[in-house]
């Protein structure tokens, strides 16, 4: 889109968000009353971006609480599952991991890759 098409586009906007706006603009004596609108606008477009970045921080948050909520519930129902079906000695805590990874044997054999036997001493 050419940049004067943009302007005339961002013109029709602000008559349709302010009303009034082109009678204002057009009679050469209302040099306040555009000083008002033109203060009007700035508060309009402020107010937006403070919307949009309130709006924005909102989702990330949420985005954010959900995916610690989904690994909070991934590692309870991991660790239900190794316990249940490969009994490990000791069994896995269901809210921590520092009994978790290579140093656990039952851990360690679900991580070592398939070439490897995890048993094996060698």
């Amino acid at each position: 889109m050419v940049s004067h098409d943009r302007t005339f586009l961002a013109y029709k906007l602000l008559l349709q968000l302010i009303p009034h706006l082109q009678e204002v603009i057009e009679d050469p004596e209302n040099d306040d009353s555009l000083d008002q609108y033109i203060a009007q606008v700035l508060f309009l477009f402020s107010q937006i971006i403070t919307l949009t970045d309130l709006s924005y921080t909102q989702l990330q948050k949420g985005a954010n609480d959900a995916r610690s909520d989904d690994i909070r519930r991934i590692k309870e129902e991991l660790a239900i599952w190794i316990n249940r079906d490969l009994s490990p000695s000791p069994a896995l805590e269901l809210r921590s991991r520092h009994d978790r990874g290579l140093q656990n044997d039952t851990i360690g054999g679900l991580l070592c890759p398939i070439e490897y036997d995890w048993f094996d001493d060698e």
